[in-house]
């Protein structure tokens, strides 16, 4: 259950989305301006807390993105078997991180998952990504719970995991505990469905 809830009935939420889904198809891929957060406002009075959440997002994604990227490019070899890898990589993970915060926003998971996470996944397990070069037992994590599901996925949906994972991580770090709770919804969901069946 997410800490908020937004005081409109079912139908009224799914119109809501729709119209704002309209509203906002040129900013799918950037972050929203003022007015836009204004446009949202007159649409669901209740969007302040998520909108104060979004900025702060905003604030953090390069350093959120850069630090997840950074830490896998340490442990998977991408330069070796992919061109273009690194610019490649930003592109793809800095647009996950800004449709997120967008989905929040909308308070539509669904929207996300339809919009660009079914999508990119079929994009992404079509690639053939690097196992390891580093020893399992060099696994960044100390949550043996995450280290199990990483080794129970195949050898080139590991590093799509682990990817999404730090970025989630790397919110919970620069968020507030209550800011990261808000977006922790649309950013976790992100790692299991990019690298699951």
């Amino acid at each position: 259950m997410s800490a908020f809830t937004l005081n409109s009935s079912h139908a009224q939420v799914v119109q809501m989305n729709s119209q704002l889904r309209s509203e906002f198809k040129d900013a799918e891929a950037r972050h929203w301006t003022n007015k836009e957060f204004s446009v949202l406002l007159t649409h669901d009075e209740s969007a302040q807390t998520r909108i104060d959440v979004a900025r702060v997002c905003y604030d953090n994604e390069t350093r959120a993105v850069d630090e997840a990227i950074d830490a896998i490019f340490e442990v998977y070899p991408y330069h070796v078997y992919h061109e273009l890898f690194s610019e490649k990589c930003a592109r793809d993970v800095t647009n996950v991180s800004t449709y997120a915060i967008h989905s929040m926003l909308i308070n539509d998971l669904d929207w996300f998952n339809d919009k660009l996470l079914l999508w990119l996944k079929t994009i992404l397990q079509s690639f053939d990504f690097p196992a390891r070069s580093k020893p399992k037992e060099t696994l960044m994590f100390g949550n043996s719970e995450i280290t199990e599901i990483i080794n129970s996925l195949p050898a080139g949906r590991q590093s799509i995991f682990e990817t999404y994972y730090l970025l989630e991580e790397n919110y919970k770090k620069h968020l507030s505990e209550e800011q990261f709770e808000i977006f922790r919804p649309f950013i976790s969901t992100v790692k299991d469905l990019l690298a699951g069946e």
